[in-house]
């Protein structure tokens, strides 16, 4: 669904599954945000995809499925932010 939703909004769209499994395999099993161990990581975007970001290596990273779904399409740092002070900066 997103990958055709990416389509119709033109969005740079070039991650390979080899490129994929790279980034996995750097990940060594751990997400990328909280550190946690986790069987099945996803893929998620360090720029959003809502505000331009692409399905591309340098804008994918392996996260666990919390990390990706509380995250949701604020940036690393915005997430990062409202999790330890909890408030959100774009009130």
């Amino acid at each position: 669904r997103q990958r055709r939703i990416s389509s119709i909004r033109k969005v740079v769209s070039d991650l390979t599954s080899n490129q994929w499994q790279e980034i996995l395999e750097m990940s060594g099993g751990r997400c990328s945000y909280c550190l946690k161990s986790c069987d099945s990581l996803q893929q998620d975007h360090i720029v959003p995809v809502s505000r331009g970001g692409g399905y591309t290596q340098s804008n994918i990273v392996a996260v666990c499925s919390f990390c990706n779904q509380s995250k949701a399409n604020q940036t690393p740092l915005e997430w990062l932010i409202k999790q330890n002070l909890g408030y959100d900066l774009r009130r």
